[in-house]
């Protein structure tokens, strides 16, 4: 099993989203985690459910910082 396979089953990572890259840091004592989703997705409104495109999201890199404990 393949690193990026392995911390998107530990992290529940499901479609649309893949991790796309998995760094392990071992003098730092950490793995970092690159989670992403295709460019043209379209999502579903909260309000009306209707799919749209994304416009309020992070710039690529930006990215969210998980804590995975003993993995």
């Amino acid at each position: 099993m393949q690193d990026t396979e392995l911390y998107r089953y530990l992290l529940g990572i499901e479609p649309p989203w893949t991790v796309e890259r998995v760094n392990l840091d071992l003098v730092n004592q950490r793995v970092d985690v690159w989670a992403n989703h295709a460019e043209d997705l379209r999502w579903p409104c909260p309000e009306c459910e209707t799919l749209v495109p994304l416009y309020d999201h992070a710039p690529s890199g930006a990215g969210v910082i998980w804590i995975v404990v003993n993995s």
